[in-house]
Order: C-alpha cells, then structure tokens, then sequence
C-alpha cells in the first residue's frame, strides 16, 4: 500500500514537471519526486531486507 501510493506520487510529480507552466512549481515537483523516489526506493529494501531475515528464521 505505502508502496503503491508513493509510486502514483512520484508519477504525479514528473507529470507535473513536465507540465506545469510555472517553474518555481517544477521545482517544488522536483523536491517532492526526489523525497518520495527515495522513500519509494528504501521501503523495497526494507522488504527485501525483512524477506531475508523471515526466511533465515525458518
């Protein structure tokens, strides 16, 4: 679910990006995709790495 939510956000954001008319917003976009695509990233090797340990335990 965090997952899934914080890709349609990271999509909203480079939609806006591309095309937001005003360029203080683009950056904003750009902050915002940049917090979210790393938030995105370590929650998958959070999973990755609670994966691992699950399946060590058995």
């Amino acid at each position: 679910m965090l997952q899934t939510a914080l890709w349609v956000l990271c999509v909203a954001c480079a939609l806006g990006i591309a095309f937001h008319p005003v360029e203080e917003a683009k950056l904003i976009f750009a902050g915002v995709l940049i917090v979210c695509g790393l938030l995105w990233f370590f929650s998958l090797v959070l999973e990755l790495v609670c994966s691992i340990h699950y399946d060590n335990k058995l």
